[in-house]
């Protein structure tokens, strides 16, 4: 069992993309929050966790620019059947249009529930995500660290983010060559960088009584700059999406959001085997 979580980073984001639209002011405040995550192809399953401390900026400033301005800092967890990470997060938004996120962290493989890290001979190598093969896992011990800027727009009720994402992968297992990256589905080496854009256009429904409710699009592309494109050609994903925050009481909140599409180049999953995804979080203020 795998997670491909790109699309989960997106749904966790949505809040977000959320708050800017409607030029929510920033406050100070302790959050926590929990999740899941279900999905097929590649079959997905896992749990999220997360706590974060919020600092607003600009104090002397207002206006739909500003209002939403903050640095935050926080623990982010996910783990599945396969894996755990463990990652600090700094988000950065100096402009309601532009952020900026940071993660630094570990992932732990175990084997102890029959899947673990899949060791691969080369770039060519398919993913056994892909195809469902079995394979030996092995544990094992990554770090990773994550630079992610944003940008984002909103006009009536459209709403565009742009997400670019590196990542820098680091195995510390002597004896794994190359290995699958969850994440991307994708065939890396011991040390290895992860490239990858997603942008999302929405249609927000503002006259429904839900604080967001929104459907739309989105599309992933996803690469590994050191594997040739006949080895291993870039993923491209297409999904329709819906997304809603809704608030449950004065301190909770519920997001969710749901992706159904196809890779439209057919990498690394057959064009005929639709992409599914559900990632549902609460939110919860702690003070």
């Amino acid at each position: 069992m795998r997670i491909e979580y790109g699309a989960l980073c997106v749904a966790m984001l949505v809040g977000f993309i959320a708050s800017t639209a409607s030029a929510q002011q920033a406050e100070a405040s302790w959050d926590a929050a929990y999740g899941l995550v279900v999905g097929a192809n590649p079959t997905a399953a896992g749990a999220t966790g997360a706590v974060k401390r919020t600092i607003p900026l600009y104090r002397d400033r207002d206006g739909v620019l500003w209002d939403s301005a903050r640095v935050e800092v926080g623990l982010d967890v996910l783990s599945t059947p396969s894996f755990t990470d463990v990652g600090l997060r700094l988000y950065f938004e100096p402009i309601a249009i532009f952020d900026v996120t940071v993660v630094s962290g570990s992932r732990w493989f175990y084997n102890g529930l029959g899947f673990g890290a899949a060791p691969l001979r080369n770039y060519a190598d398919t993913p056994p995500s892909v195809d469902g093969s079995s394979y030996d896992g092995s544990n094992g011990l990554v770090s990773f660290a994550r630079f992610s800027p944003r940008v984002k727009a909103a006009a009536g009720p459209l709403i565009f983010a742009n997400t670019f994402s590196a990542t820098l992968y680091e195995v510390y297992r002597n004896d794994i060559a190359f290995l699958e990256e969850p994440r991307t589905v994708s065939v890396i080496a011991r040390d290895d960088w992860v490239l990858e854009n997603e942008a999302q256009l929405l249609y927000r429904f503002r006259e429904v009584a839900a604080p967001f409710l929104a459907v739309g699009v989105s599309h992933r592309s996803a690469w590994v700059p050191a594997a040739s494109a006949d080895d291993q050609p870039d993923s491209q994903r297409s999904a329709l999406l819906a997304a809603a925050v809704v608030k449950l009481t004065e301190r909770l909140s519920l997001q969710a959001a749901l992706f159904g599409g196809a890779y439209v180049n057919g990498e690394p999953i057959a064009v005929e085997r639709p992409y599914l995804l559900g990632a549902f979080t609460l939110l919860q203020r702690l003070d």
